[in-house]
C-alpha cells in the first residue's frame, strides 16, 4: 500500500490488487523488431476485421508498466518525415495512417490545436504535426521520452526516462532541471504555472511539480507499505504512477500500476487524488488501471485492464461491452462526454486496439496497426493515436 503521511488524519491508499493466473496470463513482454513497411493508404476496413499489425514495439511492459530502460536510445534530428514506416494502414472506418518518417516506438501525443500537434518516444524521438506534415524535432535528448503536455503553442513539455523534463518554448526544446533521476511517464497542467509530472522506479513513486520558476518534488508524503505479514506476497517487486489529468488546480488525479509475485504475478493498482492542498486516495473500486482522463470533475475514466468511471461521488466499473481485459491500454482522451476513446495493444496478435464511448455503449474498432500507447485529438473530428515502430493513425 502507500500512506500518504502529510494528508490530514495519515489518510491511507490501499493498493487494490487482481490476481492473474500464471498460465495464459496478459503479461506484456519487450515485443520484437520492426515489422516491414506498411502502405500508406487508408484502408477501410469493418471493426473487427482489420489485420494485426507486426510486432514492432521497443517498450517492455508487465501487466501495463513500462520498465524504466526498456527503450533504446538514440539522437534526433529536424528534417520533413518520410514514408510511413512499419505502420499499417488504419481501420474502422474512420482511421487512417499518417507518414511519420520513424520506426522508433511513440509513446504520447498533444497539441494546443489542429495544425500544432507534437508526439514524443523512444531515442529522443519528437514530431511535430504543422497541418500539413510530420516533422522531426530536435530533442537534444537520447533517452525514451513518455509523455507530453503544454499549455500553448509556445508552452510544451515532454518527460521520460532518468527524470528527463524538457521544454519547448516556441523555437526550440532545452532540459529543465526536474527535481528527480527516476523515470517519468506521464505530465499535465492546468496552467503554465502549474504542471504536474508523474513516474518512478521500482519502490519509489514520484510526483514532481512545476510552479513557473522551478521543479520540486512534491511534498505529498506517499511512502511505499510493504503488504503484511501473512498476506502470502513476496514483497512488491515495482511501483509506478503512470497518468495524471485534472480538471483544475484543486482536482487532480493520478493513477498508479505495480507487480507482485505470488503463486503466479499479481498487477496491483491504486489512485490518488489532489485536492488543492493535500493527497488523498478515495475508495478506487478495486479496479486495475493506468491512465486517466476526464471531461471535467464528474467524469473521469482510468482505463487499464478494468474500466473505471467517476462520477464525482464515487468510482464504478464499466465491464459492459467490448475490450474489457486488454491490459496493454496506452491512453485515453475524448472531446466530451459522450465522445471518449482509448487506445491499446493487444494481447495475442500484437495488434492495435480502438475502443469508443459513445455516453451509453463501448464499440470497438480494428485499428489495423501495431500496438497504441497514446491519443488525444484539438475536435471530434481530428484525433490523432500514436504507437509502436512509427504508428501515427488519424480520425477521421
Amino acid at each position: 500500500m502507500i500512506t500518504n503521511a502529510s494528508a490530514p488524519l495519515a489518510a491511507v491508499l490501499t493498493v487494490s490488487m487482481a490476481v492473474i493466473a500464471a498460465a495464459g496470463c496478459r503479461r506484456g513482454e519487450a515485443n520484437g523488431p520492426a515489422g516491414p513497411q506498411g502502405p500508406t493508404t487508408a484502408v477501410a476496413t469493418p471493426a473487427g476485421e482489420g489485420s494485426a499489425g507486426a510486432a514492432g514495439s521497443a517498450d517492455a511492459y508487465d501487466g501495463g508498466v513500462r520498465e524504466a530502460g526498456a527503450r533504446g536510445s538514440g539522437g534526433g534530428s529536424h528534417d520533413a518525415a518520410g514514408a510511413s514506416d512499419g505502420a499499417s494502414p488504419g481501420a474502422g472506418a474512420t482511421w487512417s495512417a499518417s507518414k511519420s518518417g520513424t520506426t522508433s516506438g511513440l509513446s504520447g501525443v498533444w497539441g494546443s490545436g489542429p495544425s500544432d500537434v507534437w508526439a514524443v518516444g523512444d531515442k529522443g524521438t519528437v514530431l511535430h504535426w504543422n497541418g500539413a506534415a510530420w516533422s522531426r524535432s530536435s530533442s537534444g535528448t537520447n533517452v525514451a521520452l513518455h509523455g507530453v503536455w503544454g499549455s500553448g503553442p509556445s508552452d510544451v513539455w515532454a518527460v521520460g526516462d532518468k527524470g528527463t523534463v524538457l521544454h519547448w518554448n516556441g523555437t526550440a526544446w532545452s532540459a529543465s532541471t526536474g527535481g528527480t533521476s527516476v523515470v517519468l511517464n506521464g505530465v499535465w497542467g492546468s496552467r503554465s504555472s502549474d504542471v504536474w509530472a508523474v513516474g518512478g522506479e521500482g519502490k519509489a513513486t514520484t510526483i514532481t511539480h512545476w510552479n513557473g520558476r522551478a521543479w520540486s518534488v512534491a511534498s505529498t508524503g506517499l511512502t511505499y507499505v510493504p503488504p503484511p505479514p501473512g498476506a502470502g506476497h513476496m514483497g512488491e517487486t515495482s511501483m509506478q504512477l503512470l497518468g495524471v489529468w485534472g480538471s483544475g488546480p484543486n482536482d487532480v488525479w493520478v493513477v498508479a500500476q505495480g507487480s507482485q509475485m505470488q503463486a503466479g504475478p499479481v498487477i496491483v493498482s491504486a489512485m490518488v487524488h489532489w485536492n488543492g492542498r493535500a493527497w488523498a486516495s478515495p475508495d478506487d473500486g478495486g479496479g486495475v488501471v493506468h491512465r486517466v482522463w476526464g471531461s471535467g470533475p464528474n467524469d473521469v475514466w482510468a482505463v487499464g485492464t478494468d474500466r473505471m468511471h467517476w462520477d464525482g461521488q464515487k468510482w464504478s466499473q464499466h465491464w459492459e461491452g467490448p475490450g474489457s481485459g486488454n491490459d496493454r491500454v496506452g491512453g485515453v482522451w475524448g472531446s466530451g462526454p459522450n465522445d471518449v476513446w482509448v487506445v491499446a495493444g493487444r494481447w495475442g496478435d500484437d495488434g492495435g486496439w480502438i475502443l469508443h464511448w459513445n455516453g451509453g455503449t463501448w464499440s470497438e474498432q480494428s485499428s489495423g496497426s501495431k500496438p497504441l500507447s497514446g491519443i488525444w485529438g484539438s475536435s471530434p473530428g481530428d484525433v490523432w493515436a500514436v504507437g509502436a515502430a512509427g504508428t501515427i493513425l488519424h480520425h477521421p
